[in-house]
């Protein structure tokens, strides 16, 4: 019963997590491009806001979840055992890549303000530039 258990929160752990990583990246990719500067600059603030404190606490959960499963898991070694631990080295590199790329790109969109000339209409703050911003110039 108790491995049925960790199990089954390992799996809505993970899904969570999944969910956020897929799900803010299906919502926005197939329009991104047709959001103008100022929206692009906006969503981006709050999204970082809205999830990068819930995932710094959900992800890890994960993780501990799916290792108390793994050990409750190793005498037996089943294929659930081996299943988990594909999960968990999967999930420890999207965790890898999420600290070493996204991370930083949202460290530097944090830090992003628009400022636009209104006869060009084009961006002055340089992480803009070649952005979303640049499409504000033929609007």
């Amino acid at each position: 019963m108790k491995i049925r258990t960790a199990q089954a929160i390992t799996v809505v752990l993970f899904a969570l997590v999944m969910g956020v990583f897929w799900g803010t990246w299906f919502s926005l990719s197939r329009t991104m491009n047709q959001l103008s500067a100022q929206a692009f600059v906006a969503v981006g603030h709050q999204m970082i806001q809205n999830l990068g404190v819930p995932m710094a606490i959900l992800l890890p959960i994960a993780l501990l979840s799916a290792l108390v499963t793994l050990a409750l898991l190793w005498p037996g070694r089943t294929a659930a055992f081996w299943w988990l631990l594909a999960g968990f080295l999967l999930m420890t590199a999207a965790l890898a890549i999420t600290l070493a790329v996204e991370v930083p790109i949202d460290n530097q969109i944090q830090d992003w303000t628009l400022h636009l000339d209104r006869r060009r209409r084009r961006c002055h703050h340089q992480p803009c530039r070649g952005g979303a911003a640049e499409r504000t110039r033929d609007q």
